[in-house]
């Protein structure tokens, strides 16, 4: 269900604001690569009423797949093409004591992308590597529960790979 709130900006002035209360599908949560640096999205979020950097993501459409979803968030939030097959990682219940749906987490490389600013709230985006992803998840700079759970998700499939390859 969509709904549209009007909410106060800092200068006092009306803004509507839309969001999507949960229909009972899952979602998808997008580790967005460009040019081997991850791409999140800063982006104001109502329900906690302050900026936020988070990975791309959106809720499903019941006639898509989780990869159909994948290309459709990020191309609404990034304008941007998927390179090659999205890798998906696993999944994410992030409320289960309130909500039923969960997140698919997936991987993948993007072409170039464009500064979506305004569309759900985008302030805009950034690049960074893994090691500034750390950096910023210690500082409490990356806070989205989300995001935080993909790049777990992303680190568990990494090590499994690297086991894999001294096994053989």
């Amino acid at each position: 269900m969509m709904v549209v709130d009007p909410i106060r900006k800092d200068d006092n002035e009306l803004m509507a604001y839309e969001r999507v209360l949960p229909n009972g599908n899952d979602g998808v949560v997008i580790l967005a690569k460009h040019n081997g640096k991850y791409v999140l999205l800063e982006q104001f979020r109502h329900a906690i009423r302050r900026r936020q950097y988070a990975c791309p993501r959106g809720f499903s459409d019941q006639n898509c797949t989780p990869i159909e979803d994948v290309r459709r968030e990020i191309r609404e939030e990034l304008g941007a093409d998927i390179i090659g097959e999205p890798i998906e990682l696993g999944r994410i219940a992030a409320d289960s004591g309130l909500t039923g749906g969960c997140v698919h987490v997936f991987l993948t490389n993007i072409g170039a992308y464009k500064q979506r600013c305004g569309h759900e709230g985008i302030i805009s985006t950034i690049e960074l590597t893994r090691k500034q992803m750390e950096i910023w998840v210690s500082k409490k700079r990356i806070d989205d529960g989300f995001t935080l759970g993909a790049l777990e998700l992303e680190r568990c499939w990494r090590l499994k790979r690297r086991r894999a390859r001294v096994e053989l």
